[in-house]
C-alpha cells in the first residue's frame, strides 16, 4: 500500500511535464487504499472490488470512497468492465490538469493493444467524482502534456496501414481538438505512397491545413 501511495504523490512533484496513462502504475480492482488527491494532502479511502458476470469475461467496477480520517462515506462509483477482466485496472491521473487526481477505470484493450479508459474527474465543489463522456471517448495511447494544458493521441493500426494524430486542449469538463494529422497507406501504379491529411482548428471549425503523398523508401521511415 505505501508503494501506491508514493507513486500518485511522485505525479505531482515529478520534473517532468508529460505523463503516459498507458504506462502510470495501475492499482488491482479488488484492493483497499488511501491516497491523497491532491498537494494539500486531501485524503480519500477507496474500497474497490470487481464483479464478474456469469461468463466470467465482462464486470462490473464498484468503488465506494470514504473520508478516512472519519470513515465516512462519500460516493459509490459503478462501471462497467467492456473487456476481459484480466485487464481490470485502476489508474489515478490528472487528466484535465486541475491538480486533483482523476480516477482511471480501464474499459477494455483494443487489438493494437492500447488501453481504452472511462474517466471520472474530480468536482472539487462537490468532493465527490463525476464521470466525464468526452474524456472517456478519447482513444488512443494518450499522453497529458501538463506544462502545455494539452492531450496528444497517436492512433496506428499496422494491419490497415492506417494512423492517426491528435491534439486537444485541455478544459475542466471537456478536451478541444485543435490539430488533426492522418496517415494512410495506399498502393498507386505499384508505387507505395503514404497519404497524410493535416487539419487544425479555424474560428472553432477542423479545417484541411494541407494534404500531400510521400512515396516509401524515399526518405520515409
Amino acid at each position: 500500500m505505501n508503494k501506491i501511495i508514493i507513486v500518485i504523490l511522485v505525479s505531482y512533484t515529478s520534473i517532468f511535464s508529460q505523463v503516459y496513462p498507458e504506462f502510470l502504475d495501475a492499482i488491482n480492482p479488488d484492493t483497499t487504499f488511501t491516497i491523497s488527491i491532491n498537494k494539500n494532502v486531501d485524503l480519500i479511502k477507496v474500497v474497490s472490488k470487481i464483479d464478474a458476470f456469469s461468463s466470467e469475461v465482462y464486470g462490473i467496477y464498484n468503488l465506494k470512497i470514504y473520508n478516512p480520517l472519519n470513515n465516512q462515506f462519500i460516493q459509490e462509483i459503478k462501471d462497467t468492465m467492456d473487456g476481459n477482466l484480466m485487464w481490470a485496472n485502476i489508474i489515478l491521473v490528472d487528466v484535465n490538469v486541475d491538480n486533483y487526481l482523476d480516477i482511471t477505470l480501464v474499459k477494455d484493450i483494443t487489438d493494437q493493444g492500447y488501453r481504452l479508459f472511462d474517466f471520472w474527474i474530480y468536482d472539487n465543489k462537490s468532493k465527490s467524482f463525476k464521470y466525464n463522456s468526452a474524456y472517456s471517448d478519447l482513444c488512443c495511447n494518450m499522453k497529458i502534456d501538463t506544462t502545455n494544458k494539452e492531450i496528444n493521441i497517436g492512433y496506428f493500426n499496422s494491419l490497415e496501414g492506417y494512423s492517426q494524430e491528435r491534439t486537444y486542449q485541455i478544459t475542466p469538463n471537456l478536451p478541444v481538438l485543435t490539430e488533426l494529422s492522418e496517415t494512410q497507406d495506399f498502393n498507386s501504379n505499384g508505387i507505395d505512397s503514404v497519404l497524410i491529411k493535416e487539419y487544425n482548428l479555424i474560428n472553432g471549425n477542423l479545417n484541411l491545413l494541407k494534404e500531400y503523398k510521400v512515396i516509401k523508401g524515399n526518405g520515409w521511415q
